[in-house]
């Protein structure tokens, strides 16, 4: 919904202009924008690329809270997921549809791919950034990993 005052259509304008107007479920202007006070361990495990990215602005994708591929994007850990790998999701298979990708699709018990493993809540920051310990971390504080002994959590 960026440049409001640029649409021509006006009213007529099937698209958002605003948050307002979307319809679909959004995160926190905080969350969004990586406020340190809502980058908290419920977010990164529960709503951290859960929802389709709504902006419709080129972005740095690597940034965004949103999801914007299937290989980016989370099914939310209360449908009952566990951080462990599908045996059925194929790493080099990324341009199958995601239902071609496992035959249990949403139902399936197990991770669909990294985003869904890292962010899960029984991994979240429960293993040391290597990143870091070698030339430092390019995800920062979005990272998966945990960056200090006092962001250490237990599986």
């Amino acid at each position: 919904f960026p440049n409001v005052g640029l649409c021509r259509r006006g009213a007529g304008c099937a698209f958002a202009h605003s948050r307002d107007e979307i319809r679909t479920p959004l995160l926190s202007i905080d969350e969004e924008e990586h406020k340190q006070s809502a980058l908290t361990e419920e977010f990164f495990t529960q709503k951290f690329k859960t929802l389709w990215c709504p902006i419709g602005a080129q972005h740095d994708w690597q940034a965004c809270a949103y999801a914007h591929t299937y290989q980016d994007a989370r099914r939310k850990p209360s449908i009952g997921y566990g951080p462990q790998p599908c045996p059925y999701w194929g790493k080099k298979d990324t341009r199958a549809a995601y239902s071609q990708r496992c035959p249990l699709g949403l139902r399936c018990p197990y991770s669909h791919g990294a985003k869904e493993q890292l962010y899960h809540p029984n991994y979240f920051r429960t293993v040391i950034c290597r990143d870091l310990q070698l030339r430092g971390c390019p995800r920062q504080h979005l990272c998966a990993f945990h960056h200090r002994r006092s962001e250490r959590r237990s599986p």
